[in-house]
């Protein structure tokens, strides 16, 4: 067993400021020449070690949206809001967790800002769709015929 009673006493960062650090690290990594792209990847990472029910709600919102629109950006933006949302509730209402409000925020605004591209694309109709439950659906209007 490794005695690490040498750190007792010392305060560090809240955990969710090295969370964020990851994620930053996943949208801007150093080897890729600061071009990423895997933030929502890693802010659900996040969020599934910090609260697992908040995860949880994250994924299932990320989902249902996907399978409605087929557009990750949408899904991303829309899961990263919900989440948002639910993190304010949480707080002002249930257990109170400012850090998490707040590093939920800037999670928030980094994946707006890192979608814009997304964004005109879908303007313009020229955003790929991606087709996650098309397979699914094949299968299930299947034998309806």
């Amino acid at each position: 067993m490794l005695n690490t009673n040498w750190l007792s006493g010392l305060e560090l960062f809240h955990p969710l400021i090295y969370g964020l650090a990851a994620v930053i690290g996943h949208i801007f990594p150093v080897w890729f020449m600061f071009k990423g792209g895997k933030g929502v990847a890693a802010s659900f990472g996040l969020l599934l070690v910090y609260n697992f029910w908040i995860g949880l709600a994250a994924v299932f919102v990320f989902i249902i949206v996907e399978y409605i629109t087929s557009y990750v950006s949408v899904s991303s933006t829309i899961g990263a809001i919900f989440t948002l949302l639910l993190v304010t509730i949480r707080h002002f209402w249930f257990i109170e967790d400012l850090w998490l409000v707040l590093i939920t925020l800037a999670l928030v605004v980094l994946i707006i800002i890192r979608h814009q591209a997304n964004y005109r694309r879908l303007k313009n109709g020229t955003e790929n769709r991606v087709r996650l439950f098309d397979k699914m659906d094949t299968l299930l209007n299947s034998h309806k015929k």
